[in-house]
């Protein structure tokens, strides 16, 4: 087949310069022969290429080929990583921080989900990059990305995280045809032992007072006596104190029932209420009695955001009922005046935990713009339905004394909001002297208070509890209007110890006088000075209180937030896990023995964090959307994640 092989351009036996054609598309060695040895022995026909003078790229037009292969490089790389972060985690571009504000107001996307937070402790979580100080003074650096994952779990990623049976969009329900809402309710004996519970373990701790005794006892009793024949909104506000009951009971000592049937047999029960008077249409004083007891109460098993959307409707309904207006204005007598401004309180003051459960502020401002009075501090017996009078108020403690305690408390923290334009500019003075006249309101109420019975023992323990961490919270919000450095105010060891008193009074279950009050913790956790004290061994995990703040934390964590990691799909949960998760990181550093130079103590490694639970790695390729600034409001990082600590009103904490 050689003899098949010829060569054009040259003469046979002649030398070429140049490679034949074959030969440099295969990049292998030509002999440069006529034909060549590689075309002759494979009967390929040998083609050398022209032998005029090979013209000389000039330096303008390398450098454009250069740009041009440049440029398409860069165009692969965006491609590829576009395709590795979609198949990450999905997250869609947002527009990034500028200059060196933190963030006010923040928008994370995933897919077609969102979390929109404006609670200034969670965006400045979410909103920049974290250091860690190291004991001697070393600060590491690292992005965290795990926080906003977990705030962003798309629908499709939940379907396999465990789902609470007690879902509150429930009450909006279609009807059953086929059975009545009283086929749900419990046997004679078990409603009144649940009537009696509640009226010793809830009433006075699940929010503001919301029945009068002497007529509720005889609404509920001639319910029980005739269900069947019960009006809808009757048997909601049964079923609605039946499941608070229930959920009051600890496990152990529900002998009488089997509190998981009860609890899910008295839901179905005023979900079935609900739907069968068609009460979203129909609205009723007592229907919406029951809707608050049953949304404050459910929040002992799901916290979850749908809790909140719907106290923005029961807002709306109470609106619709006229509520919002004080009952001396629209002609009504003292009797339903009075109810009407216990229910309207309980459902405002409710609805401003927004910012601590899920990192958003309460906008509606209802506490201070309110023209409904305040309820009187009077006792039931003091006030009747036919009376055309208001009784005077009592002086000593009534039922209704922790209820207004509350209110003052919410009230405060309302007018020493750090997120109000008007608080930017408070001196000290005027905190303090609203502190100050809110401790006064709430000692002078507590002046004639005897502890030696449970409830006045209640009342006198909350109220000195709530009053601690007003002052603290409201505190840091001031040091930060004032825009100290975090060294100068928070990162102290006073501090984390007034952090920890607060903690502490809430794990302490030693007292038998307030035992049955107990289940009341899970109903509003402490996540703001959890998160306090997290951050803080997260920036200084060595020091004098160390072990007694991790012994806080285990009990905080076992007492009030069990239910909240299960999924761990809310906001606060989320970033508390990934601070908790980091803290621990950092301790078991600390622990182990290091070979490490420089620095005694570093975050854990890249490989480490791969491998550890929900390490705190949130940042990178994070950007963030519609962002409104606080001019002046200096860039936060790890050292100033609590800089703009935010709490929101102390309601039955």
């Amino acid at each position: 087949m050689a003899s098949k092989a010829s060569s054009i351009n040259a003469g046979p036996g002649q030398s070429q310069i140049r490679s034949c054609n074959t030969c440099k598309s295969k990049k292998t060695r030509c002999d440069k022969n006529t034909p060549c040895s590689s075309c002759a022995s494979s009967g390929r026909t040998c083609i050398y290429p022209p032998a005029e003078k090979r013209v000389r790229r000039t330096k303008k037009t390398i450098l454009a080929e250069m740009a041009s292969r440049i440029a398409s490089l860069e165009h692969s790389l965006a491609e590829a990583t576009t395709h590795v972060n979609l198949h990450c985690s999905s997250f869609e571009p947002i527009t990034t921080t500028k200059g060196k504000d933190s963030p006010k107001y923040l928008l994370i996307h995933k897919d077609s989900t969102g979390q929109y937070l404006n609670e200034i402790l969670v965006t400045r979580v979410l909103g920049g990059v974290r250091f860690a100080n190291t004991n001697d003074g070393c600060t590491n650096m690292y992005q965290d990305e795990s926080i906003a994952t977990a705030l962003t779990t798309s629908q499709h990623e939940q379907r396999h995280l465990l789902t609470s049976p007690f879902d509150a969009m429930g009450i909006m329900s279609s009807p059953c045809y086929t059975q009545h809402p009283s086929a749900f309710h419990p046997s004679k004996a078990t409603a009144i032992e649940l009537w009696n519970i509640y009226l010793n373990n809830v009433e006075i701790i699940l929010g503001l007072k919301l029945t009068h005794i002497p007529t509720d006892e005889v609404r509920v009793y001639s319910t029980i006596a005739d269900p069947a024949s019960a009006k809808f909104d009757e048997l909601a506000f049964c079923y609605s104190i039946y499941f608070a009951a229930a959920v009051s009971l600890e496990d152990s000592t529900s002998f009488f029932l089997d509190k998981a049937t009860e609890l899910q047999r008295s839901k179905m029960g005023i979900e079935q209420a609900f739907a069968h008077g068609d009460f979203f249409n129909q609205p009723t004083l007592t229907g919406l009695r029951a809707l608050a007891i049953y949304l404050s109460a459910i929040r002992v098993h799901n916290r979850g955001k749908s809790v909140w959307i719907l106290n923005g409707l029961v807002i709306r309904v109470a609106q619709s009922l006229g509520l919002h207006k004080d009952g001396t204005k629209l002609g009504l007598l003292p009797f339903e005046s009075e109810l009407r401004r216990r229910l309207w309180w309980h459902i405002i003051t409710r609805d401003s935990r927004s910012g601590e459960d899920f990192g958003l502020e309460d906008p509606n401002d209802l506490l201070l713009t309110s023209d409904v009075k305040i309820p009187l501090n009077i006792n039931d017996a003091d006030i009747f339905p036919e009376m055309d009078e208001f009784p005077v108020e009592q002086t000593e403690w009534t039922v209704m004394t922790f209820s207004l305690i509350n209110v003052d408390l919410a009230k405060a923290m309302e007018s020493l909001k750090a997120g109000k334009p008007s608080n930017s500019t408070l001196s000290k003075e005027g905190r303090d002297k609203i502190l100050q006249d809110v401790h006064t309101r709430v000692k002078t109420r507590l002046e004639k208070c005897n502890p030696i019975t449970p409830h006045q023992r209640l009342t006198a323990h909350c109220a000195n509890y709530l009053l601690r961490k007003l002052d603290f919270v409201t505190n840091q919000q001031w040091l930060l209007s004032q825009k100290r450095e975090v060294n100068d105010s928070i990162l102290k060891e006073e501090t984390l110890i007034a952090a920890l008193d607060i903690l502490e009074a809430r794990t302490a279950g030693g007292d038998p006088f307030l035992a049955q009050f107990s289940w009341a913790k899970k109903v509003h956790p402490q996540y703001h000075v959890t998160l306090y004290v997290l951050w803080y061994l997260c920036s200084k995990p060595q020091g004098l209180h160390v072990e007694r703040a991790w012994r806080a934390l285990d009990s905080i964590f076992e007492q009030e937030m069990a239910f909240d990691f299960i999924g761990c799909t809310g906001a606060k949960p989320a970033v508390l896990k990934a601070l908790k998760t980091k803290a621990e990181t950092l301790r078991k550093n600390l622990d182990a023995p290091t070979s490490r130079t420089g620095c005694s103590l570093e975050p854990a490694t890249s490989t480490e964090l791969e491998h550890s639970e929900d390490p705190l790695k949130f940042i990178e390729g994070f950007n963030f959307d519609e962002e409104v600034f606080e001019d002046g409001v200096p860039w936060s990082s790890w050292t100033f994640l609590l800089q703009e600590l935010q709490a929101d009103q102390p309601l039955v904490q």
